[in-house]
């Protein structure tokens, strides 16, 4: 959680904006990694259960 912190004057500090941006940053980011994850894994046949034993 951000802190909010008062300046010269009695102005506020909004420090909770910029965690509040970083925050859907960092979500927007581990989204497209978890979906370029799972687009690799279906594209490379990893999710198939194929044998790979002789005669199955």
């Amino acid at each position: 959680m951000g802190v909010v912190r008062r300046g010269v004057g009695g102005g506020v500090d909004r420090g909770l904006h910029v965690d509040g941006r970083a925050s859907a940053v960092a979500t927007i980011l581990v989204l497209i990694g978890l979906g370029l994850s799972l687009l690799t894994t279906r594209l490379s046949g990893f999710t198939r259960m194929d044998s790979q034993q002789e005669g199955m």
